[in-house]
This record gives structure tokens, sequence and C-alpha cells, in this order.
């Protein structure tokens, strides 16, 4: 198999695979920021106020208790150096998450991937960064 096509499937899935949680991600992040009067109205295909009460009239009172923990969380794991391993999923790609893993350890030293990864980590349950090759920087 062609390494480019063979990357372009793995693109497209893993962007499948992204669509299907945006919905939950998106959710978890209102929660996170103390939205939590909202449900899913799938006529219009967002989040709006719970069905039955003046949303924007009415006053709820609300204790976030999410985002202090995320906080406090962040605050420990940022103190102390982020691990990420690259699992392979059967024993013919060993090789290949070895290398993967030398390009991960490189890329979070380099761009000090903390607070905003250990965040959408604890927020999301996952996270995705976007590595860009720049051949002209030195």
């Amino acid at each position: 198999m062609d390494l480019n096509k063979y990357l372009e499937q793995k693109f497209e899935q893993a962007n499948s695979v992204k669509e299907t949680f945006d919905r939950k991600w998106y959710e978890n992040l209102l929660f996170t920021y103390g939205h939590q009067w909202l449900a899913w109205d799938t006529i219009q295909n967002q989040y709006v106020g719970k069905p039955g009460s003046d949303f924007l009239r009415s006053i709820r009172v609300t204790s976030n208790r999410i985002f202090s923990t995320i906080r406090t969380v962040i605050a420990k794991l940022v103190g102390q150096k982020l691990s990420v391993s690259v699992v392979p999923t059967t024993s013919e790609y060993k090789s290949l998450a070895n290398i993967c893993n030398k390009i991960v350890k490189n890329v979070f030293d380099k761009y000090k991937i903390d607070y905003e990864t250990t965040f959408n980590v604890l927020t999301f349950g996952k996270s995705f960064t976007k590595c860009v090759f720049d051949p002209d920087a030195g």
C-alpha cells in the first residue's frame, strides 16, 4: 500500500471518529463552564434551554464544581511532565510505534504542550494537536 494513500485513509478515519464525539465534547465544555441547563434540540441541531422553562428569564442556581476541580488537577499535572505514548495495535507495528513515540516526545518538548492539552484531556477525554512541519525554519 502506498504511504500517501495509507495516511489519507487514516486521516479520514480519524475525522469520522472525531465527528461522532463532537456533540458530547461540546456538552462537556458547556458543563465545564457552568451551562448545565441546556438540552440538545434535534430540529435546530444545537443546544438550547431545556424545554418547559423560560430559559432566558429564569434564574437557576448552578454550583459549578467541575471547572475548579479541573483547574486543580491541571495545576498538579502541569507541575509534572506529561507522558504520552503511542500503543501499537498489533506486534507488526511495534517499530512504527517507537518512531511515533519519538516524534510525539519531540513535538511535546518543542511546543511545550501542557496546559491546553491537559485541559482538553480532562474536559473531553481526548486531545488533538495539529503539528505543522516548516522545512524553512532553522
